[in-house]
């Protein structure tokens, strides 16, 4: 796993964490999104970023 870069709006921000080279979760595509609202000190996972639409391309191979 890597993490990038964090991103603040005030004490919110967001981090994007990528499965890194040898990731295998459908082809090491979707990237997990935590979020913290108290300046980084603790974060929470908030949900699944599919940038290159892997996950409705798997549901849609299912059917």
């Amino acid at each position: 796993m890597v993490a990038q870069v964090p991103t603040f709006d005030g004490s919110q921000g967001t981090l994007l964490v990528n499965q890194g080279p040898n990731g295998d979760y459908l082809g090491g595509k979707v990237l997990a999104k935590f979020t913290t609202i108290d300046d980084g000190a603790t974060w929470f996972f908030a949900n699944l970023v599919d940038p290159d639409h892997v996950i409705d391309h798997k549901s849609e191979e299912a059917n």
